[in-house]
Formats: structure tokens, C-alpha cells, sequence
């Protein structure tokens, strides 16, 4: 799952509002929303260690070794670092776990389920939100 990382959100920056990604970003900071990318788009979510996630994160690539309050919806491939702290549910396709992270929550593995409409589900509170675009300037 090698990436090369295009975006790097240090741990001096606080977002408050969703973050809407489309290639790969390392997460270091505080982040008071959503962090999302649409199941189309082959991107990947780094949360490190510093990072503090107050809101749902939704992608195909995700690894987490920091805190997640919020839920997880991961399309393909999830890897969970021996940092990482979810308060949440988990929905994914693929899960890498390393001993010592803590999950408190459901993890849910379903081919079936349509993350499209997991996605779509708050769309109007989205639309009124903040929104950072992270765009991938190879697409």
C-alpha cells in the first residue's frame, strides 16, 4: 500500500470542518469533522500518532495510529497501528490490526453494504460545512 504522500497536515494546524481528499495525506494535526474520500477516488489516509480525528473518516487506504472519535468506513484495505485509539464503529473490506490498539466499537466486515449510501447519509450537514479540498494535481 505504498503511496507517495502529496499532502502533510502538521500538528500545529486545527481544522474545525470536513476535509475532502483526492490522493494521499498524512494526518499530524487535530481535526474537527470528517475526513473523506469518495470510494473512486485510489487515495490513502495516514493518521500518525499526533493526530486527533473528532468525526467520521471514510476512504479506500486508511491507516490509523492515532485517535479516532467517530466512526470508520473503509472500502478496501484498513491498518490499524499498535497507537491507535477508535472510539467508533468500524465498517471495512480488509483489516490489519497490530497488538496493543484499542478499539472501542463494533468492527463490521460486509462485501454487501453499499458505502455509497454510508456516504451519502449526511450529505446536507456536509454541504453546509467548512470544507478543505485536497486535490491530487496528477488527475
Amino acid at each position: 500500500m505504498s503511496r507517495k504522500i502529496e499532502t502533510l497536515v502538521g500538528k500545529s494546524l486545527v481544522i474545525t470542518g470536513d476535509l475532502f481528499i483526492s490522493g494521499a495525506i498524512h494526518i499530524d494535526s487535530i481535526v474537527r469533522g470528517n475526513v473523506i474520500c469518495k470510494r473512486d477516488v485510489k487515495a490513502k489516509i495516514f493518521l500518525g500518532k499526533d493526530s486527533k480525528i473528532y468525526g467520521n473518516v471514510y476512504g479506500p487506504l486508511i491507516s490509523i495510529d492515532g485517535y479516532v472519535d467517530g466512526n470508520v468506513y473503509c472500502y478496501d484495505l484498513l491498518q490499524i497501528g499498535s497507537a491507535a485509539k477508535i472510539s467508533g464503529d468500524i465498517l471495512y473490506n480488509k483489516v490489519d490490526m497490530e497488538a496493543g490498539a484499542v478499539i472501542h466499537g463494533n468492527l463490521s466486515h460486509d462485501l454487501n453494504i453499499n458505502f455509497d449510501d454510508l456516504y451519502n447519509v449526511d450529505v446536507e450537514t456536509l454541504d453546509k460545512s467548512n470544507k478543505i479540498t485536497v486535490n491530487n494535481p496528477k488527475n
